[in-house]
């Protein structure tokens, strides 16, 4: 993550980063054993990163973490000093496994102070449900570092009836930022709205892992993405009732985030 107008205006400097899965969120990084070598993550078993993680970076950032068991990165990070607030997301896929590191390749910064979408690059150091760091640079020559802890919740049964409700938040994509909705049905669908934007989809509870497959249609104009589908993940936090969904377009140019919280 770039150095955003937003964190000048609070007198806070910070890099850009890679979204986790955040920083990766997201430059977040882990330490774990995997006995090997391989570069495919459906090969090392019980060893993979895979896992929800959550820390800070060395900027004064909170990360929400998450390492699917297809290699998958998904991380959201906070404005500087401001945990309840998103900063952005970074998205791309983990890969050259060996024993206790990994690099995350193809990654992309959806940056929403302002400094829009960057590629990173990462390496990562973890414990398997233990640490996670992750050492992430930019082209500029920028380096952002983050440490993050294991939740033990990543391992628990995604339940529609756990995530149905109304949410209230932000619902933003790099270009805009604004007070949104989301409501999801127990039977799994999605409807929103943001900005004279209506939106609608699904979620799917995944088999891996405590989180969600998520897919949203765009209405029609004043949509910024309008008639397209993007898909993505929804992971929800049942201790802050707060509700992280997320999803790039099919050109990796943009994304759609939503993080809102029900009663």
């Amino acid at each position: 993550m770039r150095e955003s107008p937003a964190s000048k205006h609070e007198g806070d400097s910070f890099m850009k980063y890679t979204r986790l899965v955040a920083a990766a969120l997201i430059a977040t990084v882990g330490l774990a054993a995997c006995g090997g070598g391989s570069t495919d993550p459906g090969d090392i078993g019980s060893a993979t990163p895979a896992g929800l993680w959550t820390g800070q970076t060395n900027t004064g950032r909170t990360a929400t973490v998450v390492v699917l068991s297809d290699g998958a990165f998904w991380g959201i990070y906070s404005v500087a000093g401001q945990p309840s607030v998103i900063g952005g997301v970074v998205n791309g896929k983990t890969s050259a496994w060996t024993s206790q590191q990994f690099t995350i390749v193809d990654a992309r910064d959806y940056n929403l102070e302002g400094t829009g979408v960057s590629s990173a690059n990462a390496t990562a150091l973890y414990n398997t449900k233990g640490n996670l760091q992750i050492t992430t640079g930019y082209s500029s020559g920028e380096v952002l570092f983050w440490s993050a802890s294991y939740d033990p919740s990543y391992e628990q049964t995604p339940l529609l009836a756990n995530i149905a409700g109304t949410y209230t938040g932000v619902v933003a994509t790099s270009t805009n930022r604004d007070v949104g909705s989301a409501t999801i049905t127990p039977s799994g669908a999605v409807s929103g709205t943001v900005s004279g934007c209506s939106y609608s989809g699904t979620v799917t509870p995944r088999s891996d892992s405590n989180t969600y497959d998520l897919s949203v249609t765009f209405g029609a104009a004043p949509c910024l993405f309008a008639g397209q589908t993007l898909a993505g993940l929804a992971v929800y936090d049942a201790n802050a009732r707060r509700l992280y969904a997320m999803a790039p377009n099919a050109s990796r140019t943009d994304g759609f985030v939503v993080v809102g919280t029900k009663p």
